[in-house]
């Protein structure tokens, strides 16, 4: 094992290289993906006292009162942008932080599972196949409510993992914080969060030496009197939170379990499920080939570590595949389940990368170069991100004209829109999030009118001249 210290050591820090370079570049350049935008937008009205924790407000014509999700991240954020105020790299900090802290609880998770076996100083493994999904690092570049969901739910299994054996105060204690966990969990993106319910059931199904079915009825029953306890109790005694979570019920929830919001069809989650895993599957395919008769023999004898990839895998799917009651779907839903899939994976190949690590002899100044070449590509990776501040990682056009439409604009102003613009959301989430200029779709005429550049201007406005790419901003 010692042969394999210094080899770790260079993992890890090759690991931090990959968080690094899918994290970090875009941080500080301008431009995010619609929904991500949206809700900062939401979050930066909260911290300048527009709307209310319970009754976000995303502007003064559209979604007044935001009930789409629970509010807890929007109220995160606007405690972040009260902090440190409101410039537009603020809520991409708070994503990055939050995939930092994602990436601790899979160390902690696989730490715990692995405690005192040789399986132990791997831990940088499953956080390398977590980050290499294409849609993890996607949202944690687009600040969506997945994030901040996924932590809640993880740290809840972690707490579950190292739920002690006795019985008494202290393990109601334990379930005590998992509750309030869940809870924030689903204050963050709502049911999806839930599925630690089920985790001693989960066990059970990984094998009886795990956990027997009177064990998993008592703790399941004790962990859904508890949670739901804590849950009723705190709706019955706040009035606002209760309007809150009944309107997000009635206007989200039921009509996309009816099918009457659709966005991708159930049985593509699947698929996406499986692209998304495609190069950690790759990545443990190969491992695997080149030595598959060890790995024969190990999978063989190592019952204890099934039993844990069974245990990972049937939290993944749980944190998945009930997403298919839905039909309103898409690929970075799934983003909450890929750190058990991460974990599974691992698992499956640990004794293989075991094995190829023994077989490294480096001599310790090829190891230390190579470390050191390692930090260099991080420390310059940070630099080229510093260095493009304020340029664009997307959307460069759309944002040179929406700060343009919001220089010219008195801030927190209203602007017409026509028709053809009633679904440009993304220019919408911009001019709120930037400038807090409302968009109205209504047939009421403000002052100005914003158009598309190459559509013709009513006869009641005049053009005002203003150098913008793909609109036109007229005036009365």
């Amino acid at each position: 094992m010692e042969s394999a210290k210094n080899p770790n050591r260079l993992f890890i820090g090759l690991t931090a290289l990959v968080f690094t370079l899918l994290l970090v570049p875009n941080l500080f350049q301008e431009g995010m993906f619609m929904d991500g935008l949206i809700y900062a937008a939401i979050g930066n009205n909260m911290a300048h006292n527009e709307g209310s924790f319970w009754f976000p407000k995303f502007s003064e014509t559209l979604m007044v009162s935001f009930h789409e999700h629970p509010p807890l991240v929007f109220g995160i954020e606007s405690v972040i942008f009260t902090v440190f105020g409101n410039a537009f790299y603020i809520e991409k900090l708070f994503s990055l932080a939050m995939g930092l802290l994602t990436a601790l609880m899979i160390i902690l998770i696989w730490k715990k599972i692995n405690k005192g076996n040789p399986f132990e100083p791997l831990f940088w493994l499953p956080v390398l196949l977590w980050i290499t999904v294409p849609r993890v690092y996607w949202a944690y570049n687009n600040n969506m409510l997945e994030n901040t969901m996924g932590f809640f739910s993880l740290v809840s299994i972690r707490l579950l993992l190292g739920l002690p054996r006795e019985t008494g105060w202290k393990r109601i204690g334990y379930f005590l914080v998992v509750s309030f966990l869940l809870l924030c969990s689903f204050l963050s993106k709502g049911f999806p969060g839930l599925y630690p319910l089920g985790f001693f059931f989960y066990l059970f199904l990984s094998g009886k030496q795990s956990m027997s079915f009177a064990s998993m009825i008592k703790n399941t029953t004790l962990l859904l009197v508890i949670f739901f306890s804590i849950s009723a109790l705190f709706f019955l005694l706040n009035s606002d939170a209760r309007d809150s979570i009944l309107t997000y019920l009635t206007i989200q929830v039921l009509p996309s379990i009816e099918g009457t919001r659709a966005v991708n069809s159930r049985l593509g989650l699947l698929y996406d499920l499986f692209q998304q895993l495609v190069i950690a599957l790759i990545i443990c395919a190969l491992v695997i080939l080149f030595s598959y008769r060890k790995f024969l023999i190990w999978i063989k004898q190592d019952a204890v570590a099934v039993r844990q990839m069974i245990f990972f895998g049937i939290l993944g799917f749980s944190a998945s595949l009930p997403l298919m009651v839905s039909p309103r779907l898409s690929a970075f839903y799934l983003v909450p389940s890929m750190p058990f899939f991460s974990i599974v994976l691992s698992l499956l190949i640990s004794h293989n990368v075991l094995g190829y690590l023994e077989k490294i002899n480096l001599r310790s100044r090829v190891l230390h170069a190579l470390s050191v070449v390692t930090y260099m590509l991080i420390f310059s990776t940070i630099m080229y991100s510093v260095a493009n501040y304020q340029h664009f990682c997307r959307d460069e056009v759309l944002l040179a004209d929406v700060k343009a439409i919001g220089r010219f604009l008195p801030r927190e102003s209203i602007v017409s829109v026509s028709p053809s613009l009633y679904q440009a959301w993304t220019m919408m989430g911009y001019l709120q999030r930037e400038f807090q200029i409302s968009v109205d779709r209504s047939e009421k005429q403000h002052e100005y009118l914003l158009i598309e550049v190459d559509e013709p201007i009513k006869e009641t406005y005049r053009d005002t001249q203003l150098p913008l790419k793909k609109f036109k901003l007229v005036k009365k």
